[in-house]
């Protein structure tokens, strides 16, 4: 059944200028009742970005729900369905120095390798679509890692490869506030406009 008939009121508030996001997540939610022309595989519903990382490494959350003071846990990805989540690791620009931002990195990345190895039932990394795939099709939640703020690279764009090898599969240039090769949208407080 086409998501036009399946979703008629959304599809209405959708060219009244709701946000697409909304559309997108609720069709992931209902995919066994959904079929796309052309699709040759079910669809896999994604949190495309969580900041969980951060909160782990800085106030002790977990993501069995233990002490977890965060909607980002696993018993909370199984329920609601999400076979995917694309973990941010995130670089405050309020708080980066330019000395340490990549070492705050990879501290971060190493925070998710430690998560998958303690929850070794319920994640996967992934750093494929293939592998996605294939960790969810044997029960896992796959686990993708990005990196939310070009600070991280301390200016350096050799480090770049490091963080491709350790399985970073995208970076963001700005997050909030400049740095030294890209503007952003919203600088600091004190910083020129770009």
């Amino acid at each position: 059944m086409p998501a036009r008939d399946v979703f008629p009121s959304i599809m209405t508030r959708l060219k009244s200028g709701l946000p697409i996001a909304v559309f997108v997540v609720t069709i992931a939610l209902v995919t066994s009742s959904v079929s796309i022309a052309g699709a040759r595989e079910p669809f896999l519903c994604l949190d495309a970005h969580e900041d969980v990382l951060e909160k782990v490494v800085g106030r002790g959350d977990e993501l069995d729900g233990f002490l977890a003071r965060t909607q980002a846990t696993i018993p909370n990805w199984r329920r609601g369905g999400i076979d995917a989540v694309w973990f941010a690791a995130w670089i405050d620009p309020w708080h980066a120095r330019e000395d340490n931002t990549a070492a705050y990195a990879w501290e971060l990345i190493r925070m998710f390798r430690w998560l998958e190895r303690r929850h070794a039932d319920d994640l996967k990394i992934c750093d494929t679509a293939a592998g996605v795939r294939q960790a969810v099709a044997m029960g896992y939640v796959a686990a993708l890692l990005g990196i939310e703020g070009g600070a991280a690279l301390d200016s350096d764009p050799r480090l770049l490869r490091g963080f491709r090898e350790a399985g970073v599969r995208y970076i963001t240039l700005t997050w909030r506030g400049n740095v030294p090769w890209a503007g952003s949208c919203e600088p600091m407080h004190g910083e020129p406009e770009m």
